[in-house]
């Protein structure tokens, strides 16, 4: 469609880009320029980079670039990365009242950032995105940094790898790069062949997540989140009815990751073997204040754990919190499941009106240290 070279400027206002095609990068837009806009109900729709990234857009150098009420619809990097938009090389930029629907690629179905970027989704929707392998609405590669404000990620699918919502990965030597999500729904996202139905998180991105909400996402592990190797911080969260196909319905925490959750929810999640909640895996540091574990559901006949899981190695720290109604279907430990050399602290607890098929129906031990206190 559109070649932008150079210092050149091009403000799209109210245009269509539709049926173009690229043999390399971008189908509808090439641009190394230094400023480009494309604004006021613009549409990006029906294209194709056939070898290379951007099905849609596609950004060579460090450019001001300019997204504001744009869709972006059923484009396509066939053989690349980014079915909407992708970049090459570190920039800032910014989503706001974007639509990015239906668009395909290997990584990143929607949405492909390199090292080094900086992303900020305001009053946007990624919906029905699909990644053949990573990240089926956004791919956040290396020292990349995430912030999203009252969006919606919905319907994504990462076909035979992670994060079927939203990807990130970094690693030591890319620095601590960080996402802030807040007022976010993360609504039916799928990784079945891979972890993190909802977001997949690996490395040293530090997350804080406020004010949002995980319904009906699918993992092989952690239906609606996993967190590994990293820090993370939850408040008023909620995830419900999320489904992780082997360990961790509402999310698995793994690796060396410290994880700091605060009047936040998980409900109505399940999980095929352990977890039916949370899935703790060894290393790991959690501590809870404030939260509900209602009504999740663990159906593995060895180990168990309806709302919690805690592998062996695992710090969990359980303040004011309510386990109620959970069930080990097939094996021990209806709201707890501690294993090994975990330890668990409860204080101020209530279990209750949990059940498990075998051992300890609120909870289940062959750990070194537990201890329930003040009024539990």
């Amino acid at each position: 469609g559109l070649y932008v070279s150079g210092l050149a400027e091009v403000a799209c206002s109210s245009c269509v880009l539709k049926n173009n095609t690229a043999y390399l990068h971008g189908g509808a837009l090439y641009t190394e320029s230094w400023k480009v806009s494309l604004t006021d109900d613009s549409v990006v729709m029906n294209n194709v980079a056939e070898t290379g990234d951007g099905g849609g857009l596609y950004s060579s150098s460090s450019t001001n670039l300019t997204l504001a009420d744009v869709s972006f619809d059923q484009n396509q990097a066939v053989h690349g990365r980014g079915g909407a938009i992708a970049f090459s090389s570190a920039i800032e930029f910014s989503l706001e009242n974007v639509s990015i629907r239906k668009n395909k690629a290997i990584y990143g179905g929607g949405v492909y950032s390199p090292a080094g970027t900086t992303i900020v989704v305001r009053h946007s929707i990624l919906d029905s995105n699909v990644a053949s392998m990573s990240g089926g609405g956004l791919y956040s590669n290396a020292s990349s940094s995430l912030k999203g404000f009252n969006s919606i990620v919905r319907n994504n699918s990462a076909l035979s790898e992670n994060g079927g919502g939203v990807y990130m990965i970094t690693y030591p030597a890319n620095g601590n790069p960080s996402a802030l999500l807040s007022n976010l729904t993360f609504a039916d996202n799928r990784a079945t062949a891979g972890a993190g139905g909802g977001i997949y998180r690996s490395g040293g991105v530090y997350v804080n997540v406020w004010n949002s909400s995980f319904w009906s996402n699918t993992g092989s592990e952690g239906g609606g989140l996993y967190l590994a190797n990293g820090s993370s911080n939850f408040a008023n969260v909620s995830l419900i009815r999320n489904h992780g196909v082997s360990y961790g319905g509402g999310l698995k925490v793994s690796g060396d990751e410290s994880l700091v959750m605060d009047s936040s929810s998980l409900k109505l999640n399940r999980a095929g073997e352990s977890g039916g909640g949370m899935y703790v895996g060894s290393a790991v540091q959690v501590q809870g204040s404030n939260m509900l574990y209602s009504e999740n559901l663990a159906s593995g006949s060895v180990g168990g754990g309806g709302a919690v899981y805690a592998e062996d190695g695992s710090l969990v720290s359980s303040v004011g919190d309510l386990y109620e109604s959970n069930q080990a279907t097939q094996g021990s430990g209806g709201g707890l499941y501690v294993s090994g050399l975990a330890e668990v602290a409860c204080s101020s607890c209530v279990l209750k009106n949990n059940t498990a098929y075998l051992h300890g129906g609120a909870l289940y031990t062959e750990s070194w240290k537990v201890s329930l206190t003040d009024d539990s």
